[in-house]
C-alpha cells in the first residue's frame, strides 16, 4: 500500500509542473488583482515604472466584480528574478481617480505581489 501511495505522488508531482530548465513551475495561471469598493471604473491600466510600458486588460469589470487585474503571469518573462515598481491607474468620465504604485517580483515561473495597496475605496 505504501509503494502504490508513493507511486501515485510521484505521479501527481510529475504531471502537475513543467520544466523549466532546472526548475520546475506549477501548471496554474496566477493574477495579482486589487479590489476598488464604490465606483467601478470606466477604463483602467498598469504602467512599468522604469521602461513606461502600458499593460491593458480586455475584461467585463461585471464578470469580475469590484476586483481588477494589476499583473498576471504573461508578464512575467519581461521582469524574471526582478523586482519592479508597477502603477495601476483607474479612471471614470476621463479623469484618473486611482493611481496607485505596487512592487511587483518575478521569477521563472510567476509574478508575485510585494507591496500595495491590494483594497481601495472611491
Amino acid at each position: 500500500m505504501k509503494i502504490f501511495i508513493l507511486l501515485f505522488l510521484s505521479l501527481v508531482t510529475l504531471y502537475s509542473c513543467r520544466d523549466a530548465g532546472n526548475v520546475f513551475c506549477t501548471e496554474e495561471f496566477r493574477t495579482i488583482t486589487i479590489e476598488i469598493k464604490g465606483e467601478t471604473l470606466d477604463k483602467f491600466y498598469t504602467i512599468r515604472a522604469s521602461t513606461n510600458d502600458t499593460i491593458n486588460y480586455s475584461i467585463d469589470s461585471e464578470w469580475y466584480g469590484s476586483f481588477y487585474p494589476l499583473l498576471d503571469d504573461l508578464y512575467k518573462d519581461k521582469i524574471k528574478n526582478k523586482t519592479e515598481i508597477f502603477i495601476f491607474e483607474g479612471i471614470i468620465s476621463d479623469s484618473v481617480v486611482i493611481r496607485e504604485e505596487y512592487e511587483i517580483y518575478a521569477d521563472e515561473c510567476h509574478v508575485y505581489y510585494i507591496s500595495g495597496k491590494l483594497e481601495l475605496e472611491l
